[in-house]
């Protein structure tokens, strides 16, 4: 049962989102034992930035107008103020080039976790 965790992808990326450290510490240190697919991280933080640059850049955007649910809008809206405007730019510009070198071969995927640790916590 070693293998056995009760945190997920989405417990990871949110402690991102969030920049909450220590729940990061504690998640990564069980990353063997967590379905933790680099491509995955990569693709979920880039859709997650992408929400959060819509709702964090036009302060009267709505659910309706944002074209999500209204459980997605609130649970983004929430993750909104945690990151300044210029950062959640250079945070998403650099997973997208990130994602382009991946598909391109220049990166191993065996590092990406590290990498987007390093880059989005670490400045």
């Amino acid at each position: 049962f070693s293998d056995l965790s009760k945190y997920s992808v989405f417990d990871f990326t949110n402690a991102i989102l969030k920049k909450d450290i220590d729940k990061l510490l504690v998640i990564y240190k069980e990353k063997d034992n967590i379905d933790i697919e680099p491509m995955g991280v990569v693709t979920i933080l880039l859709n997650s930035f992408r929400d959060i640059i819509s709702l964090q850049f036009d302060p009267r955007i709505t659910p309706e107008s944002s074209g999500m649910s209204k459980s997605r809008f609130w649970a983004i809206k929430y993750n909104c103020g945690i990151f300044t405007n210029k950062e959640l730019i250079k945070i998403f510009d650099f997973l997208l080039q990130l994602d382009k070198k991946v598909k391109q071969g220049d990166i191993s995927t065996d590092i990406l976790v590290d990498i987007i640790l390093l880059k989005i916590l670490g400045g």
